[in-house]
């Protein structure tokens, strides 16, 4: 790209770009005033596009907007989550009565390290159920950077993007079988200005979720939508 078209502004702060902005070397466009991200014109637009019926707000779903963009709200909660809660009471109080028994008693070592392995288990079950209890998933979209973050629990997955290195953002279908069946779930990933792909949100969301957070963000940051190598096809 030999110049920047002298009308390109900022998409965060409305800042005219200069040349000086421009990084030839990494096909990037860094903003001098606030710092934002973002993608020659041409790199971005190239490709092609497609319209695709909008998607409603599905339900365990929030949308607020505001100034700087909006912000998408998951919840976690299913209805299966209730019957792991009598299971961890059932385990808990076990090992709670186990180790009170074993406190008073002249037990070998062994004998009292035996059940560390279940406490591992039911922690881990516990956590794991008071998350799809109380945890949401925050899907923050601006003109400067997409956020992922859950919580209130501490959980993995957070992410932070600049908006401008984004090309394009599409949804992934994911099996997996195993001994018990088959279960499927629903992924946000994009792609990225260098080539390369990334997975945005991965929370276990139905197809509605997750086709409904790639529409937002792709209508927020004015990205035209086109078809993705192993995209899920609704």
């Amino acid at each position: 790209m030999d110049h920047l078209p002298t009308s390109l502004k900022c998409p965060n702060c409305a800042s005219p770009i200069r040349e000086a902005d421009y990084d030839q070397e990494q096909g990037t466009i860094r903003c001098s005033y606030c710092g934002t991200l973002m993608l020659p014109p041409k790199t971005q637009r190239s490709g092609a596009f497609r319209a695709r019926p909008p998607v409603a707000l599905p339900s365990g779903m929030r949308l607020e907007t505001n100034m700087r963009g909006l912000v998408i709200y998951r919840r976690w909660f299913n209805w299966p989550v209730l019957f792991l809660i009598p299971f961890c009471i059932v385990w808990n109080s076990f090992l709670v009565g186990f180790f009170t028994s074993m406190s008073g008693s002249n037990a070998p070592w062994f004998v009292r390290l035996f059940p560390l392995g279940h406490v591992a288990v039911g922690v881990g079950l516990s956590y794991y159920t008071l998350a799809m209890l109380f945890n949401r998933t925050r899907v923050e979209v601006t003109h400067g950077s997409v956020t992922v973050s859950h919580g209130p629990l501490p959980w993995t997955g957070w992410r932070e993007i600049a908006a401008g290195l984004i090309d394009q953002t599409y949804c992934k279908e994911i099996i997996r079988r195993n001994k018990n069946g088959v279960s499927t779930h629903y992924e946000v990933w994009v792609a990225l200005s260098d080539g390369k792909h990334s997975r945005l949100v991965a929370a276990g969301m139905d197809p509605e979720q997750a086709l409904y957070i790639e529409q937002q963000i792709e209508t927020t940051l004015d990205i035209k939508d086109r078809s993705m190598p192993g995209e899920y096809r609704r």
